[in-house]
C-alpha cells in the first residue's frame, strides 16, 4: 500500500502499525516527499516538507534519523544493514531530488538543462541500488518548509520527461503521481494530458492519487474512468477500502496549504501561530482567500 514510512524506517524496523493489519508489503516516497538524497543542509527541509504534507511530527523525526546516509543507494544500504520486518519498496521522491540539485533555487525555478542531467543521474543511480521508480504531486495542498509549494511542484515538464527518459533508459521502475483533482473532483484535461505524457515519455507504468467514491455520489468515480478511455490501463488509479477520514489541527495546517495568507503560519512556533490567529489582518486575508478560491 501507499505509506510514508520514509522517516519511520530509521527508528522502527517493524513499520509499526502495518503488519498489525496483515501487511507484508509497503511502497513509500510517495507524493514527491522523502528523505534522500540529502545534504547535511536540507535535511531540516525535507523534514518540514514531511510534517507540512503528512503531518509526521518534527521532533519525533529529529529524534529518530540519525542521518546515516547522503545518496539514495546510501539510504537504501542503511535499511539493508538494519533489517525490515516486512518488505519495502522505495521510491525517489522529485523533491528531495531537487532540493539536493538547486538547493534554495528549487523553491524559485525550473531546472535547468544541466540541472536536469544531474538529477536524471542521480535518479538512475538509485534505481541500480534498488529503487522502483520515482514519484510527484501536482495537489495545491502539498506545501513545503516555510510554507512555499512543495520543489517538486515547481517543476517542468521538461524536467519531468528527463525522469522519464531515466526510466525507459534502465527499462524498469513505475511512477506515483498525486494530482491535485485528488479523487474530489473528476479528473481534468491538463491531468490526462501530463499522465500521457509521463507514459509516453517512460514506457513505464504509471499509478495516480485517486479514486474516489464519494459520499451520496455512488457513480461519481466512473465519470473519471469513462473520461480516461484506454488511457486508465497505462495510468492506473489508487483506491481505498474506506472511506477518508482527515484529521487536522490548526499547529500543521495542512488543510489550508492552498491559501496564500496561511504561507507565514506554517512551521512556526505555537506562540508565533497563535499571534497569526488572533490577527485580524489575517483573519480578513484568509476571508478573501476563501471567497477567490473555488
Amino acid at each position: 500500500p501507499h505509506t510514508h514510512y520514509d522517516a519511520q524506517v530509521a527508528w522502527d524496523p517493524l513499520l509499526t502499525s502495518s503488519p498489525w493489519h496483515g501487511v507484508t508489503t509497503v511502497v513509500m516516497g510517495n507524493c514527491g516527499v522523502g528523505v534522500a538524497p540529502v545534504k547535511p543542509e536540507t535535511r531540516d527541509i525535507l523534514l518540514h516538507d514531511l510534517v507540512n504534507v503528512e503531518a509526521i511530527p518534527y521532533e519525533v523525526m529529529q529524534a529518530g534519523i540519525d542521518w546515516q546516509w547522503e545518496s539514495y543507494g546510501e539510504y537504501m544500504d542503511v535499511l539493508d544493514r538494519r533489517g525490515m520486518g516486512i518488505n519495502v519498496a522505495g521510491l525517489v521522491a522529485f523533491t528531495p531530488l531537487r532540493h539536493y540539485v538547486m538547493g534554495e533555487a528549487s523553491f524559485e525555478r525550473t531546472a535547468t538543462e544541466d540541472e536536469i542531467a544531474n538529477m536524471q543521474a542521480l535518479l538512475r543511480e538509485a534505481m541500480a541500488h534498488g529503487a522502483f521508480g520515482f514519484t510527484t504531486t501536482t495537489i495545491r495542498n502539498h506545501i513545503g518548509h516555510e510554507g512555499r509549494p512543495l520543489a517538486c511542484r515547481n517543476a517542468s515538464w521538461e524536467e519531468l520527461a528527463g525522469l522519464c527518459h531515466a526510466l525507459r533508459d534502465v527499462g524498469r521502475g513505475s511512477i506515483e503521481i498525486s494530482l491535485n483533482s485528488g479523487g474530489t473532483r473528476v479528473i481534468n484535461d491538463e491531468e490526462m494530458a501530463l499522465l500521457q505524457m509521463l507514459s509516453d515519455e517512460s514506457t513505464r507504468p504509471i499509478t495516480w492519487l485517486a479514486l474516489f467514491a464519494r459520499p451520496g455520489e455512488p457513480h461519481f468515480h466512473e465519470q473519471t474512468i469513462e473520461k480516461m478511455g484506454d488511457l486508465i490501463y497505462k495510468a492506473i488509479p489508487q483506491v481505498t477500502p474506506k472511506p477518508l477520514i482527515t484529521q487536522g489541527d490548526l499547529k500543521n495546517p495542512f488543510m489550508f496549504g492552498p491559501y496564500q495568507s496561511w504561507e507565514k503560519v506554517f512551521n512556526r512556533p505555537v506562540d508565533e501561530q497563535m499571534a497569526f490567529y488572533r490577527d485580524p489582518e489575517f483573519r480578513e486575508a484568509f476571508l478573501q482567500d476563501m471567497k477567490r478560491t473555488p
